[in-house]
């Protein structure tokens, strides 16, 4: 993920969500975005289904975020 967000290589990670076992995972980087710890683009990286063939053509859709930078500095930093 740390990768992607740097732009190498760009490609989605995915997580086969059998039985809702990566739930936990999930909504923990929801959180981090709603508390500015992850970007939305950054958090789109993340593929999940519980079904493979779902996983797979979401793989082939995916179109890689562009994202200039990853953080803004508030002045006075």
């Amino acid at each position: 993920m740390t990768w992607n967000q740097l732009g190498y290589p760009a490609k989605p990670c995915g997580l086969l969500d059998v039985n809702g076992y990566y739930a936990c995972l999930t909504d923990h980087m929801d959180s981090m975005v709603a508390e500015g710890f992850l970007l939305a683009d950054h958090r789109r990286m993340s593929l999940t289904s519980p079904d493979p063939g779902e996983l797979i053509d979401r793989f082939a859709e995916y179109d890689p975020p562009y994202v200039d930078k990853w953080i803004e500095l508030k002045k006075g930093l």
